[in-house]
């Protein structure tokens, strides 16, 4: 199970913010598009106990990209890897 509300959800808006511009950058996506950045923590089996996803709210074409590290330990080749796998599954 997801836990969406738990404390173990720690807030790093620079964080947030830096990996919101990153995915901005490495989809060239537009103002008008809006990028969510949340750090989730799972507790079913064979889940990792923390990620963080990223999510693009681009009418038409909905996307989502999990790295599998807390937020504060994401890197911008994290989520370049991911973006790069999603695309290369898409073709």
């Amino acid at each position: 199970m997801i836990n969406l509300f738990g404390q173990n959800s720690p807030r790093d808006p620079d964080a947030v913010l830096r990996i919101k511009q990153w995915a901005i950058d490495l989809l060239g996506l537009g103002s008008d598009v809006a990028v969510t950045v949340m750090q989730l923590t799972c507790t079913e089996e064979g889940c990792p106990d923390v990620e963080t996803v990223v999510g693009i709210l681009e009418p038409g074409c909905p996307r989502k990209f999990k790295v599998f590290k807390p937020l504060a330990e994401v890197l911008r080749d994290d989520l370049e890897k991911v973006v790069r796998e999603s695309i290369k599954e898409q073709e």
